[in-house]
């Protein structure tokens, strides 16, 4: 009893800030005039829309705050004001209006300078970026369209000022609003002195966060905007002013300092790098909001689950029948008749001869296109019969291309793909001129629904990529004690409003169930998701062979492990999401387009009970010849490791750093096999995913992958194509195995075996 007296008022606290007011105050209306910056000048960039990178929530609304304090509360003249918002700080126009800010500043005035946006190390490590609105998620192309702090410092100092404020609510981390990484591959941190560059006496330099920080939004807020040039506003308006109205420069950050302390989601120290703590940058009476109550009644506490942006799956409408006008009737020339009256004394019996060859031939089942052949010969060689062998061959050709058209058509109601019928079409063109048009239209038709089926199938295999990273969010959501029992009947109901209300669109119906608010189902909808949840799961939909591609992004990576890690930039590409099974290889060995694995002790081919399994006892080049019959190839050993990283991130496993056990891989562990003495069914464990969906990359069985097989990585790509210049015949294996122990199944292991190798712990996943 007393504990249930005791946890009513604790959910009552967890649950109230999701119903808080904004606490922090609108900076957007200005204090009243009070003058003394008519001799100054500024430039404000407020970059929250990047084109390729992250955006910035609120950064324009910070900008334009910042624009109103200096115009309208220091009377700053408006035409010496320059706010760059979203699109338009480039680095060209920073270069410029940096400079055009200097050359307007009067002298004993003030040079104002706000950037409000992403921060990134320079190449060398010794200097920030300002990222520019229009940089890309590659590293040249993020130096390129950034402008280095030391050269903006340069431009400000050109000025005839008194003194120069210079905020940079960015940190220099490399990393986004919400701590990821702006480009793969970039270094996390740098090393930089406090003042950087040769400095000016004159300025004032104030930054977001230490450089091995980022810099985040306000913390207890229900608006996400950036917080230090938000703060440093504020205390410039009076929430830093001391007894006399006066704001220092250190009491600008220390005053942040304290108001970032409330944030719990990340460490965020803004520094004063350069300038004398003592500078009186402003004065101001607004009274300061009560950072304690901010603390325990902030919107922080407020928990929200959103599903991701789907894209659309666009519509395939295939060919109709009647597109080609009707199927012509093929009609067999008729039968040549005897020649009657012949004239003995005048006869040409040679010529009669071959003609008479040529009329028996024409009985034979010789093929239409060679009895015209045979007609054509007699023609050019017996002048008394040309004009009846052309009027023949022109017969029987006529009846080739007939015969040929409906042979086209009957393709098309067969199961042949897409492509297959575009192919029929394209010969019958080519061979045909009679029908060169009519089939070079058909062909199009067909090309455009293959296209719209591979745009589908795309879309399908997108959708249910992000489903599934969803899920994972999802589900640990709902495994939190913290989080209520109203939240989580919410964000049931937001899923399967979201991915489907059938177990075939979203698997993950049945473990849901429980949870829906009721009327979310129809009584119907509810009886087939039951019936679902005790049925297999399934399959996804999926292209050629059963194959699920998921699309890797690409970027850049470091590939190995200690002294053999190298950089590597990576294309998008896409990856089966499974090993490929012992089912899907038997498809291809019924095609006639695979030949069949070995079978035996351990392998999985022709066993009862292991299609699902993934086919093993196969050597590199059957890998190879099913990877090209669905499409695809084999990975590179780079792509497949960066996959492995789940897109290239600094950890051990798909999964992270956590130690590899059976929960999460089919391994050597507690005996062959998590104990079962062989492999395990494909994505048998899930909680191993990389983040992008991908199974069993670690475990269950060794991995072919295109690349011969090098030790050291010196020399090797770093396009993330496959090294395939000769050092011996071996390729390299990935991911290790169910009969191997947990070191195999890191993602930087590597192993290699001879292309003819067949072993019960080598299998392989396509790549394309």
């Amino acid at each position: 009893m007393p504990m249930r007296t005791m946890l009513a008022p604790l959910l009552l606290l967890v649950s109230r800030p999701s119903c808080a007011e904004e606490l922090w105050p609108d900076l957007s209306s200005p204090p009243k005039a009070m003058g003394g910056g008519e001799r100054d000048a500024a430039l404000i960039v407020g970059a929250e829309n990047y084109a390729f990178v992250a955006k910035v929530p609120g950064a324009r609304q910070n900008a334009e705050d910042w624009q109103a304090y200096l115009t309208d509360t220091l009377k700053v003249p408006s035409d010496k004001v320059t706010l760059l918002r979203d699109n338009e700080a480039t680095v060209e126009k920073l270069r410029k209006y940096a400079a055009k800010a200097a050359g307007e500043v009067k002298s004993g005035g003030t040079l104002w300078f706000v950037f409000i946006g992403h921060g990134a190390p320079s190449q060398d490590g010794q200097d920030g970026l300002l990222v520019g609105a229009d940089a890309q998620q590659d590293a040249d192309s993020l130096y390129a369209r950034s402008l280095p702090r030391n050269e903006l410092l340069g431009y400000l100092s050109k000025g005839n000022q008194a003194k120069t404020l210079v905020l940079v609510d960015a940190c220099f981390s490399g990393r986004s609003f919400d701590g990821a990484p702006l480009v793969k591959g970039l270094q996390p941190l740098i090393t930089m002195a406090r003042t950087p560059g040769a400095m000016d006496n004159r300025t004032i330099l104030m930054t977001a966060a230490k450089a091995d920080q980022f810099a985040g939004p306000l913390p207890k807020s229900g608006k996400a905007r950036p917080a230090f040039s938000y703060l440093a506003l504020g205390a410039l308006r009076g929430w830093a002013a001391d007894a006399e109205g006066k704001v220092t420069a250190s009491g600008i950050v220390d005053f942040a300092r304290r108001a970032l302390s409330l944030a719990r989601d990340r460490t965020q120290t803004p520094e004063l790098s350069a300038g004398a703590e003592g500078t009186v940058l402003g004065v101001g009476r607004e009274a300061s909001p009560n950072l304690a109550r901010i603390d325990r009644e902030g919107k922080a506490g407020a928990i929200e689950f959103k599903v991701s942006s789907l894209p659309e799956v666009p519509k395939a409408n295939a060919p109709t029948a009647a597109g080609y006008g009707g199927v012509p009737r093929a009609r067999m020339p008729g039968e040549i008749g005897s020649a009657e009256g012949i004239d003995f004394s005048s006869v040409d019996v040679d010529a009669l001869e071959k003609y008479d060859a040529v009329a028996k031939f024409e009985k034979s089942d010789a093929q239409a296109e060679a009895k015209s052949a045979k007609w054509r010969e007699l023609g050019r060689e017996v002048k008394t019969y040309a004009d009846l062998a052309r009027e023949r061959a022109a017969a029987w050709d006529d009846y080739a291309a007939e015969a040929a058209f409906s042979v086209a058509a009957e393709k098309e109601k067969g199961d042949l793909g897409p492509e297959e019928k575009q192919a029929a079409w394209l010969e019958l063109g080519g061979k045909y001129p009679k029908y060169a048009q009519t089939a070079k239209e058909r062909a199009r038709e067909w090309e455009r629904y293959a296209q719209e089926l591979a745009a589908a199938e795309e879309a399908r295999a997108r959708r249910a990529e992000i489903r599934d990273k969803d899920w994972a969010k999802l589900s640990r959501l709902l495994a939190l004690s913290v989080v209520g029992e109203a939240d989580k009947r919410k964000f049931a109901a937001t899923f399967v409003n979201a991915y489907g209300k059938k177990a075939q669109d979203n698997p993950y119906l049945g473990e849901l169930l429980p949870l829906l608010p009721e009327g979310t189902l129809s009584p119907a909808e509810i009886r087939a998701a039951k019936a679902g949840a005790q049925a297999p799961k399934p399959k996804a939909a999926a292209g050629k062979g059963g194959i699920q591609w998921v699309s890797i992004p690409g970027g850049a990576f470091s590939m190995g492990q200690g002294g053999d890690a190298h950089q590597v930039t990576i294309k998008s590409f896409q990856i089966a999401k499974t090993e490929v099974t012992a089912a899907q290889y038997k498809a291809c060995v019924e095609a006639g387009k695979c030949t069949a694995p070995d079978a035996g002790s351990s392998c999985t081919w022709g066993i009862a009970g292991k299609e699902d399994h993934p086919v093993n006892c196969v050597d590199w080049t059957q890998a190879k010849a099913f990877s090209e019959w669905v499409g695809g190839r084999l990975p590179s050993e780079a792509e497949w490791e960066y996959a492995a990283r789940s897109a290239g991130k600094d950890r051990k496993y798909p999964w992270g750093n956590e130690d590899a056990t059976c929960e999460r891989a089919v391994i050597s562990d507690g005996g062959l096999g998590c104990g079962k003495n062989s492999t395990w069914p494909a994505c048998s464990k899930t909680r191993g995913n990389s983040e992008q969906g991908l199974c069993d990359m670690a475990g269950n069985v060794w991995e072919w992958v295109q690349d011969r097989y090098h030790s050291p990585y010196s020399g090797a790509p770093t396009d993330g194509s496959a090294w395939e210049n000769p050092a011996g015949s071996a390729r390299v294996i990935r991911g290790g195995s169910w009969n191997f122990d947990v070191g195999n199944a890191r993602s930087a292991y590597r192993d290699y075996y001879v292309p003819g190798s067949r072993t019960r712990y080598l299998g392989f996943r396509p790549a394309r």
